[in-house]
């Protein structure tokens, strides 16, 4: 997953790199809700199980956000937890599948997008900070950056919105951003989001603050030098 973000780094954001803009990129988007369907019942099918009603088999394509890999993990879970004489897939089983701990891992992933842990803080900034409304827009991420005292570029506020975007926790409509995945919101919401929030922002703080510290101290030894070589 590094690897990716590396590659997508240095072939679309960076603009110094030498493979920029090589070759054209492909966004993969979500499954079509009948391909969906298919996944969620056709291999069900198969070993000769079903669902008690079709309600479950739309909530679980809903909760996903129609991504196929945690629709798989999801049917995996229930396959996993199916007692030997059961043929009927029910309320319980879907829920239970939809909040275990292959699902929470999965949806975890999102803290670690980049092996650079300035972005990766802006990502979970921007997360705490807009999950809750759902709905968000860039002048919004801009006005809590300027809340919480967080000092970020645009191509720094921009790397970490595309992060998001390419990992599927939120979609760009026109000028609004929204989240992809109900699950993924409805877990995030239960945390204590404020102080997440507080914890990220003062880690960046503190970080800012060492880094002045450490460059005001080697400007005055390059003045203090070129002063030493007048006399």
């Amino acid at each position: 997953m590094a690897g990716f973000w590396t590659l997508y780094r240095a072939s679309v954001l960076d603009y110094q790199s030498p493979i920029v803009n090589f070759g054209k990129n492909i966004n993969l988007g979500t499954l079509e809700k009948e391909a969906c369907r298919q996944l969620v019942t056709e291999p069900m099918a198969m070993l000769d199980i079903r669902y008690a009603s079709k309600d479950l088999v739309e909530k679980i394509i809903t909760e996903t956000g129609q991504l196929a890999n945690l629709i798989a993990i999801v049917c995996d879970e229930m396959l996993k937890n199916l007692a030997n004489d059961q043929r009927v897939l029910n309320a319980e089983d879907v829920t239970r599948a939809l909040h275990s701990w292959e699902v929470r891992t999965a949806l975890a992933t999102w803290m670690q997008l980049s092996d650079d842990e300035q972005i990766n803080r802006l990502n979970r900034i921007i997360v705490y900070a807009t999950v809750k409304r759902g709905k968000f827009r860039l002048s919004d991420v801009i006005n809590v950056l300027k809340k919480q005292g967080c000092v970020y570029t645009n191509e720094q506020l921009s790397q970490s919105l595309n992060f998001l975007e390419l990992a599927f926790i939120i979609r760009r409509e026109e000028e609004y951003y929204s989240y992809c995945v109900p699950l993924f919101r409805k877990r995030l919401m239960k945390e204590e989001l404020e102080i997440l929030l507080e914890q990220e922002s003062s880690l960046q703080k503190n970080l800012s603050t060492t880094r002045n510290k450490r460059i005001k101290p080697s400007l005055s030894n390059i003045y203090s030098f070129f002063s030493g070589c007048t006399h």
